[in-house]
């Protein structure tokens, strides 16, 4: 049961990065009008607004797939300093 389980989690896990990506890709070109910003046109205007938003956006689609990395069970035992799990940053 449980690699049926895993290989449905990862599927999900993938699933939601394709959306993610999806979501990003309407930001290209980068434009204040696009998407979610036409709901947020009362702060876009701020300086450190849209900066924020592009960074945060794009580097989303970069980090949920890096997020797989959490499932490799060769990560955590050949390179557990990429992979210290909580004890690494709580004890150290």
């Amino acid at each position: 049961m449980r690699p049926i389980f895993t290989i449905l989690l990862l599927s999900l896990y993938g699933f939601f990065c394709y959306l993610m990506l999806g979501i990003t890709l309407q930001y290209i070109p980068i434009d204040s009008d696009a998407a979610f910003l036409r709901i947020k046109q009362d702060v876009v205007h701020l300086p450190y607004y849209l900066p924020a938003f592009f960074i945060h956006a794009f580097t989303a689609v970069l980090v949920l797939p890096a997020g797989f990395t959490q499932f490799s069970r060769r990560l955590r035992r050949k390179a557990p300093q990429w992979h210290p799990g909580w004890g690494g940053f709580i004890c150290g």
